[in-house]
């Protein structure tokens, strides 16, 4: 007999203490669900913790649930079912990497009940140890470069340069002929930008930050900055970038409030202000789009040219101690959660 019950990571209680919210999560036994019409039921092999969970977990992300829920918004494993509908794409026994942000349970369980729109097909090139951070952070980074082509941008600046995300930009930037201006916290992520091949770095917390950021992105023309911090740091990007260049906003790592932007370099020199979703992109780009993009993204990662660090694989009764570790410090890799 097939089994009928599953294993999750449940969350309890939204709470505004990132560890407290942490410490909601509990191993919980729910059935294992039937796929409807479009729906593919994955056997999951492995999930990631990424900051857009943290913020979850906290309830102030832009997806909430009805508790107790799953969280989880991507990973990877097998498909085990297909409910009806039309998805040639996919087929049972396929390894694929799956994720959403719907109102149903997420990717922190032994099975996930997937839209098919939300699962792409896996190459066997892709090592299996790479093969859970397919989606979310790839698809952001490929995604906001084509949002900077689009804009005719030459040269881009990223705040938050030594996340894994960041990490990722610096050879997919590369690749496509942008000229990156780097921006780390502190002296020892310099150095990991560097052996990435990264030839612009830049120490936030130098005294001469700002005028050195000033000073190089007028001088590569950088008109495009893909910001991860936003609060008061994205009022520094605003009066350092060129004239006519635009901030796009994806991230909320400090604070979500921006008290002091100098509205004069807005309504003067034509700066602009936008946010980037990958949900709400997502929501606006046709299918075949979305597979070029993953393509592209899986030919990255088969090669080597990008791959994500792991700090730590964990199974469910590891997984709250490691999600911890994680939140006080994200530079240093991702938690796997392995199923």
């Amino acid at each position: 007999m097939p089994p009928t019950q599953m294993q999750v990571l449940e969350l309890a209680a939204y709470h505004p203490d990132q560890i407290d919210a942490i410490r909601e999560l509990k191993i919980a036994t729910r059935p294992i669900p039937e796929p409807g019409p479009g729906q593919i039921l994955v056997k999951m092999r492995g999930a990631p913790v990424n900051p857009s969970d943290l913020l979850f977990l906290r309830g102030t992300y832009n997806i909430v649930k009805e508790l107790p829920c799953v969280p989880g918004f991507e990973g990877y494993g097998t498909i085990v079912k297909k409910g009806p509908g039309f998805s040639p794409w996919l087929k049972v026994g396929a390894r694929v990497a799956c994720g959403g942000q719907s109102q149903r349970d997420g990717t922190w369980a032994e099975y996930y009940l997937a839209d098919a729109t939300g699962c792409l097909p896996l190459s066997p090139k892709v090592p299996e140890e790479q093969a859970p951070f397919m989606l979310v952070n790839p698809l952001t980074a490929l995604a906001m470069l084509d949002l900077a082509r689009e804009k005719k941008a030459t040269a881009i600046v990223q705040s938050a340069a030594a996340s894994q995300l960041g990490q990722m930009l610096v050879p997919a930037a590369r690749l496509q002929g942008f000229e990156l201006i780097n921006i780390v916290r502190r002296p020892e992520q310099v150095e990991i930008l560097r052996k990435l091949g990264a030839k612009h770095i830049l120490d936030s917390s130098l005294p001469d930050f700002k005028a050195q950021l000033q000073s190089l992105a007028h001088q590569l023309n950088a008109t495009v900055a893909l910001d991860a911090i936003s609060g008061d740091f994205t009022s520094i990007l605003v009066e350092a970038m060129p004239d006519r260049s635009e901030i796009i906003l994806y991230g909320t790592l400090g604070g979500n409030y921006m008290n002091h932007i100098y509205s004069r370099a807005l309504s003067f020199h034509m700066k602009t202000l936008s946010g980037f979703n990958l949900k709400n992109w997502s929501e606006n780009k046709s299918m075949l789009k979305k597979v070029s993009l993953f393509r592209k993204a899986q030919k990255l990662f088969a090669d080597g040219t990008v791959s994500t660090e792991i700090r730590d694989t964990v199974d469910f009764q590891g997984a709250v101690q490691a999600i911890e570790n994680y939140a006080r410090n994200m530079t240093g890799g991702k938690v796997v959660i392995k199923m």
